[in-house]
């Protein structure tokens, strides 16, 4: 049973999957045209050759821990994904997962435009295995 970890972006989704519930690999990048809704038969397809059971996706709280404007939108997908796919979602807090993507990527010194093509499936990697690592 896999776990499919989504970091949610205005513009791009960065995926990332676990096949044995120990580690997370990076697995795609999709990117959003016009609507989130769009993008729903493709994260199906990848949900049913992968047989994903569940989906863990970034909430994006402030600082102080709360949710804001884009932790109601990241819900909202959640909600969208549950509707359509019929599996669990798990929402973890994603504070800070990108900076560490940020400063992984300087530290490894990795030109700005491969960073950009890989930072968001990179963040749902980091987000999948901090969510594995907890939970067992």
């Amino acid at each position: 049973m896999a776990i499919l970890g989504i970091d949610f972006g205005e513009k791009r989704l960065g995926l990332a999957i676990s096949e044995d519930r120990k580690f997370a690999f990076p697995l795609k990048v999709i990117l959003i045209k016009k609507t989130i809704e769009e993008i729903i038969p493709e994260i199906e397809e990848i949900c049913e050759e992968k047989n994903v059971k569940e989906i863990v996706i970034g909430l994006p709280l402030t600082l102080k821990g709360e949710e804001g404007e884009k932790a109601k939108q990241v819900k909202k997908f959640g909600n969208l994904l549950k509707e359509k796919l019929n599996l669990k979602i798990i929402y973890e807090d994603e504070r800070l997962t990108t900076k560490l993507v940020e400063a992984l990527m300087h530290e490894l010194n990795i030109s700005e435009k491969k960073f950009r093509e890989k930072k968001d499936m990179i963040a749902a990697q980091i987000l999948l295995q901090g969510y594995l690592e907890k939970s067992r």
